[in-house]
């Protein structure tokens, strides 16, 4: 959570409305899964 204090600290500028406060937090505490085109491109990136 140290590291998000950090993060929050440093863009609070742009965190100004409360749907972008509510939008950020809920990404940064329930990240969606990697979609198939993501797992995709990492599986390419470490065979590089």
């Amino acid at each position: 959570m140290e590291k998000a204090k950090i993060i929050v600290e440093e863009r609070k500028n742009l965190l100004t409305s409360k749907k972008d406060r509510e939008t950020f937090f809920d990404a940064l505490l329930n990240p969606s899964k990697p979609n198939e085109k993501l797992k995709a491109a990492a599986k390419r990136y470490k065979q590089a």
